[in-house]
């Protein structure tokens, strides 16, 4: 990306470094907004904004334009994200029986494992044939469409185990 863009190397340290803030002020915000909002439009609501900031990507220009934009995408989706991902693993162990416990978080790890090395290897494969913006898009394209398979109506309820409000949150 930087070579793409044209960007020094020190741009690298802040077109990672910075989005990871929104990562940490995500994660802070999710027991917040689940007390206030409930899991399930949490879980919806955040589960569709992670995804539409990678439409972003192909859009960076070159130089300084382009990092900010990238940052820009890069800070909303991991805030997004940070929001989301605490959230869903509390939901899906509220939802499983001790019994399943195990066997649910190593499919689960053992799925998403195998999954994003395939998509990594099908994105290359497509960047060699198409190019890097067009595969991005793509990609972007099919993050942002599969938010139509969040379950909009309903989800099992399941109480979350949230640690009581402290000054900070009221």
């Amino acid at each position: 990306i930087l070579d793409m863009l044209k960007l020094p190397a020190s741009a690298y340290g802040l077109a990672l470094g910075v989005p990871c803030l929104g990562g940490i002020a995500g994660s802070q915000l999710a027991p917040v907004l689940t007390r206030k909002f409930g899991a399930h439009r949490v879980l919806i609501v955040f589960g569709v904004l992670r995804a539409p900031w990678m439409l972003l990507y192909p859009l960076a220009t070159h130089k300084i334009s382009g990092l900010v934009i990238l940052m820009a995408a890069d800070t909303a989706l991991l805030t997004c994200a940070g929001v989301f991902n605490p959230v869903f693993a509390t939901y899906r162990m509220n939802v499983t029986t001790d019994s399943y416990m195990a066997r649910v978080v190593s499919a689960w790890g053992i799925s998403s494992k195998t999954v994003q090395p395939i998509c990594v290897l099908i994105g290359g494969g497509l960047a060699a044939l198409i190019g890097v913006r067009p595969t991005i898009l793509i990609g972007a394209l099919a993050c942002t469409l599969s938010a139509t398979l969040l379950p909009f109506r309903t989800l099992p309820t399941a109480e979350l185990d949230l640690p009581e409000k402290t000054a900070d949150d009221r």
